[in-house]
């Protein structure tokens, strides 16, 4: 449907209004929660448990062309049942994952392949966060048995936890973390069940691996099943997002403009009597357009039309997300936190990874959107218009302005793949020469629409 869609949106505007291209299957089915992160260099890792293929362990993949191929960068737990992970990049560029096995978690570097285990305590659940302003990160873990919640932290990515340790609570469990800034915030259930009061804390970071907590409080209340739930921060704007339902969902969320030390009304977000609403990850951006919230989510009616969402929303008017962008090729997965998608965002880009099943097949798919292309910048780039997209060799060009004209295509990294100077409006360019992936073609050096290469 999507295909449809976008060719007819084609054939009127001669691109297509949305830059999400073909989605890309990543060959490794997860058995546990995936992850998701973009560095500052460019590059993409995802993280896939895989404790279902026989093999067991987690898959760790790596895309050096934003996402239009992935290899297979290591599996450092191969044989044991890896349940959950979550990537994290620090502020020196760079990746660690933290995974669980059973009640045990372990962290990885990416770089060193040095697999090290935390032995601090058992846990059942955990998040983990990494500062942005050093090599520090700081875990929250609930104790398997008493669900009391800890707080460890280590300046060295997870290799050896010292600085800032305390309890946080007694009775808590289900900790999730988002760190902007030098603020962390933690939401948790004040109990071992969905339907608990869900709690927020603020943390914040003093010195490398130090924090200071302060401002607990009850932000959603018990009776009502939230399986789950996110904090996003982005300045002092924090949005609390939630997932509330049994059976039919609605997304909702609080907003708060104080860093979250207050929160607002709850507001309904997605779904509604007849559209179920559930499965999303959001996360931050900060670009030359200002920063705010960028959201995926997924959304099915009566069992039909499975789909995954896009919106945003910026600090400046933080209650009007845009409307939603649909993005899936097949037919999107939402069971459990398996099935969760995951975002990753940095500049104007934002990748998604999500399970949907291609004729029946289940499998794990990355797209990608990029700002430099969007619906609120069609004038801005109506000088030039491009066809077929994506293309195979051959692409079509038509130009308003007159006179000579640089045409100058771009890869990914900004670098000029070609060149030709031109009087006519109309002409076709041979681009057989390039290699599979994502570029952008503008006129007189300046990057303009994006388009696939296949």
């Amino acid at each position: 449907m999507k295909k449809i869609v976008l060719s007819f949106i084609a054939i009127l505007y001669s691109f297509t209004a949305f830059s999400w291209g073909p989605d890309v299957e990543i060959p490794s089915y997860p058995s546990g929660k995936t992850s998701l992160v973009k560095t500052n260099s460019g590059m993409l890792y995802c993280s896939v448990p895989v404790g279902q293929s026989g093999v067991g362990g987690i898959n760790f993949f790596q895309s050096t062309d934003m996402g239009v191929t992935w290899t297979l960068h290591s599996n450092p737990a191969m044989g044991q049942n890896v349940i959950k992970s979550k990537l994290i990049i620090t502020g020196s560029d760079s990746v660690y994952c933290a995974y669980q096995v059973d009640t045990a978690i372990f962290f990885y570097s990416l770089a060193s392949n040095i697999v090290t285990p935390f032995t601090l305590m058992y846990v059942d659940d955990y998040d983990v966060v990494a500062s942005p302003n050093s090599n520090s990160v700081y875990l929250f873990c609930d104790n398997v048995g008493t669900n009391a919640m800890n707080r460890y932290s280590s300046i060295n990515g997870g290799f050896t936890w010292t600085g800032s340790t305390s309890l946080v609570s007694s009775s808590s469990t289900h900790p999730r973390l988002y760190m902007e800034g030098t603020r962390i915030i933690l939401n948790y259930y004040n109990a071992n069940s969905t339907t608990a009061v869900v709690r927020a804390a603020i943390y914040n970071e003093t010195a490398a691996g130090q924090l200071t907590a302060s401002t607990f409080q009850d932000v959603i209340p018990a009776g009502i099943s939230h399986q789950q739930f996110a904090s996003v921060k982005s300045g002092n704007t924090v949005w609390l997002i939630f997932r509330e339902g049994a059976g039919l969902n609605n997304i909702k969320y609080r907003l708060s403009t104080d860093g979250g030390t207050s929160y607002g009304n709850v507001i309904t977000l997605a779904g509604s009597a007849n559209v179920n609403a559930s499965c999303f990850d959001a996360m931050h951006y900060a670009d030359l357009t200002g920063n705010g919230i960028k959201l995926v989510y997924y959304t099915d009616s009566a069992g039909l039309f499975k789909r995954m969402n896009y919106r945003t929303a910026s600090s400046v008017s933080p209650n009007l997300f845009s409307a939603p962008e649909i993005f899936n090729d097949f037919v999107t997965d939402c069971i459990n936190e398996t099935t969760y998608p995951s975002i990753a965002t940095q500049g104007g880009d934002v990748g998604v990874l999500w399970l949907e099943s291609n004729s029946g097949i289940p499998g794990l798919y990355f797209d990608l959107r990029s700002n430099v292309v969007g619906i609120n910048e069609l004038e801005e780039l109506e000088d030039i218009k491009i066809f077929p997209n994506p293309m195979e060799s051959i692409l079509s060009i038509e130009m308003k302005s007159q006179g000579i004209k640089n045409i100058t295509v771009t890869d990914i990294s900004g670098r000029i793949v070609h060149q030709v100077n031109t009087a006519e409006n109309k002409m076709q360019i041979d681009l057989e020469f390039l290699q599979s992936g994502i570029y952008f073609i503008g006129l007189q050096n300046k990057p303009g629409t994006k388009f696939i290469k296949n």
